[in-house]
């Protein structure tokens, strides 16, 4: 587990995973992410750019480290919700006789 962001910044897509090779995409040319354009000299500004953009503000250290303390609890956390039906994303019920009460 490691922390991974991204930036969209007009045709250009860059994808940082801490520790891992960045990965630069222009969107418009390649929407589907084939070619990366990472690490090349003709794209070297924009990389440096959003890389910028990407980890400043972040201590990206800690975040992993925090990232791997709380593994126990988010797995607790994940077993108690399977065993209990309960799912982080909210659903409406649209069932009217679970949305009225009936006098």
């Amino acid at each position: 587990m490691r922390p991974c962001f991204m930036v969209r910044r007009g045709p250009w897509k860059y994808l940082y995973i801490h520790r891992s090779p960045p990965r630069l995409f222009h969107m418009e040319r390649d929407p589907g992410e084939w070619d990366n354009l990472a690490g090349r000299p003709e794209t070297a500004p924009i990389e440096r750019e959003l890389h910028e953009v990407v980890t400043s503000g972040f201590d990206l250290d800690f975040i992993e480290r925090d990232l791997w303390a709380r593994l126990p609890q988010k797995q607790l956390v994940n077993r108690a919700m399977s065993l209990s039906g309960t799912s982080w994303d909210y659903r409406v019920d649209t069932d009217p006789a679970k949305q009225y009460v009936r006098s």
